[in-house]
């Protein structure tokens, strides 16, 4: 028997299920698929990615629930330091920091840890009458209809919605069905990802390293723990990564130039080749892309899931404008409002990301001199600092 929904999620990762809930808050039947199972949140391990939500997405993870399930293994980021080590010794280092007091906030994101926030969303999707949940298989295919689409599950259940959402990641079954293409760019870097106990406080510090390889980066964790994100060249990468426990944590403690004191590793270190790509459409019938179906960046600059929340902000926003003036769920003058809205945002970060990764990831002279000339202005510059902060804060 086919079943029936308004709309129809396939993806129930962090932006699949929180789109979800706040949908069935408005009163929406939603259907979601995913060939993942969560584990109940007590159940959940922490895991080694961890993300810098800003203040102003807070909120809607609030409304779901789900954070105040896992605010106290969350950590508040107060301050970015970045540092340039090059030189003849550290001494010689360049040095920026830009503090949430500068533009008179209390902190600039919150740093959340991944799957305990996977886990809290899906405990709270599962208790919600008007959430069909489809676990433990994926979406098939995707029939394109005039008044509704029609979605094949791989257990062969079949759902008709009046709108589906691809928020299925990189390999979206939905956005090849909808022949969307995509703009890809391969970097030649591993991102590597760990959790770290110290000897000195981090004072709800981040602390960037810029190396020629990809940035190395420590964000704070609650108490005296903080979670590394180190972006190398994929050559060296492979090698760190056969080190020993004893070896890498000798190579962190150099790459980190003693910073947080002694470093010691609290996990296992994880690892994924870097790629990022744009969807070159975020709109087909009756279907919209969001999140890493619709694109995935370098890390550095923290806008990933940030962006994935930013889609999510806009199309509920279109969403209830359209419901008020009588228009159905899933007509062309909302897919039309939110392409419009995302993908100038979406191209426009994607090109600031590769940029940035570009700079900072390099050992070219004129790029070193770049990265250092641009943290000698911003720290002889508060004002153009400031506002620096209130632009990668607005994700406007």
């Amino acid at each position: 028997m086919r079943r029936q929904v308004e709309i129809f999620i396939s993806g129930a990762g962090v932006a699949g299920l929180t789109l979800a809930i706040l949908l069935a808050d408005k009163g929406i039947k939603v259907g979601i698929a995913d060939p993942v199972k969560a584990l109940p949140l007590a159940k959940t391990p922490h895991g080694t990615r961890t993300a810098a939500i800003q203040n102003r997405f807070l909120p809607l993870l609030r409304q779901t629930g789900a954070l105040d399930e896992i605010e106290d293994i969350s950590a508040p980021l107060q301050a970015i330091r970045i540092i340039d080590p090059e030189g003849q010794n550290f001494r010689e280092k360049l040095e920026a920091v830009f503090d949430a007091q500068e533009i008179t906030n209390e902190k600039l994101s919150l740093n959340i840890p991944i799957q305990p926030l996977r886990a809290a969303l899906y405990e709270a999707a599962l208790n919600n009458a008007l959430i069909d949940f489809f676990d433990e298989t994926k979406t098939q295919n995707i029939t394109f209809g005039e008044s509704a689409n029609i979605v094949t599950l791989e257990d062969g259940s079949e759902i008709a919605a009046s709108m589906c959402v691809s928020a299925d990641g990189v390999n979206s079954v939905f956005r090849k069905s909808a022949n969307i293409g995509i703009k890809t760019k391969n970097y030649n870097q591993t991102a590597m990802t760990c959790i770290l106990s110290h000897t000195k406080s981090h004072q709800n510090m981040s602390t960037e390293f810029h190396y020629p390889g990809g940035p190395f980066t420590l964000v704070p964790l609650p108490g005296d723990k903080s979670s590394l994100v180190w972006l190398e060249r994929t050559k060296f990468a492979e090698t760190y990564l056969s080190y020993n426990r004893t070896d890498f944590e000798k190579l962190l403690q150099e790459k980190s130039h003693g910073i947080l004191g002694q470093l010691k590793l609290e996990s296992s270190v994880d690892s994924l080749p870097l790629r990022s790509f744009t969807a070159k459409e975020l709109t087909a019938n009756r279907l919209i892309l969001l999140a890493e179906s619709a694109h995935c960046l370098s890390p550095i600059g923290a806008q990933g899931l940030n962006m994935s929340l930013k889609d999510i902000e806009v199309f509920l926003q279109i969403l209830e404008k359209n419901l008020y003036l009588g228009q159905n769920i899933g007509c062309m003058a909302m897919l039309a409002s939110y392409g419009h809205e995302r993908i100038h945002d979406t191209k426009l970060r994607a090109g600031a990301v590769h940029g940035l990764n570009q700079i900072v990831s390099n050992s070219l002279p004129v790029s070193k001199a770049a990265r250092r000339f641009g943290l000698n202005i911003l720290k002889s510059t508060p004002r153009l600092k400031q506002k620096i902060m209130n632009i990668g804060m607005s994700s406007d």
